[in-house]
């Protein structure tokens, strides 16, 4: 595999970071508890009020909390293994790896844009950012020309693309439905609540969604 060395440096810096960030969006409970504000556009909004994410609603908190406990059981592990079987020559650990990179990138993505600054933003950024090179770097390592000679000819090639195809219109139609009556109606989308703009739908449509059509081209 190529940029050994980098690839490694930059995935144990997630893993280090990524532990950091999490345990204290999981664990950190200083503040008073949950309270109500009105937003900017009138709405009456229910804050977590505690911990790292105090300033974020109480919905938009518990999608953090649960996110960070998700990376810690599964994405760190997921990292850490793949990091290893990609490191013996393993092509299955390097699409693992892959995989797994694209997970933490969106993730620290979301972080970044979305959640509400708190003294974790620096971290986030330099979580976003080294997943980022990493997966470029990864990316980069691939022999395309030469890939399709370590798959099997039986690999279902057409039903995988298939099931692709039908998640990222499943998810385009669902982000749609939820943004176009905003538009004619001059209503606010609902769950925007005192945050400034879709994050997650537009990562969503801006990214997943082309990305599911490209891999399957």
């Amino acid at each position: 595999m190529k940029y050994k060395k980098i690839i490694s440096l930059l995935v144990g810096s997630i893993i280090v970071l990524s532990v950091f960030a999490s345990v204290v969006g999981i664990f950190a409970d200083q503040g008073s508890g949950t309270y109500e504000i009105e937003s900017f556009r009138g709405e009456i909004i229910k804050m977590h009020g505690k911990g790292l994410y105090s300033y974020d609603s109480v919905s938009v908190a518990a999608q953090g909390i649960a996110q960070d406990i998700v990376t810690v059981i599964l994405g760190i592990p997921l990292l850490i293994i793949s990091l290893c079987l990609a490191l013996k020559g393993s092509l299955k650990g390097r699409l693992l790896l892959t995989g797994t990179l694209g997970y933490f990138l969106y993730t620290y993505m979301s972080y970044v844009f979305l959640w509400m600054y708190n003294p974790m933003f620096i971290v986030y950024v330099i979580l976003m950012s080294t997943s980022f090179f990493c997966l470029v770097l990864l990316i980069m390592s691939y022999d395309i020309k030469s890939m399709s000679l370590s798959f099997n000819e039986k690999l279902p090639v057409k039903f995988i693309g298939g099931f692709q195809i039908f998640f990222s219109i499943a998810l385009c139609l669902l982000w749609i439905k939820k943004i176009i009556p905003t538009i004619t109606n001059e209503t606010i989308p609902v769950g925007l609540e005192h945050y400034t703009t879709l994050v997650v739908q537009g990562l969503d449509l801006g990214f997943i969604v082309p990305i599911s059509f490209l891999q399957v081209y």
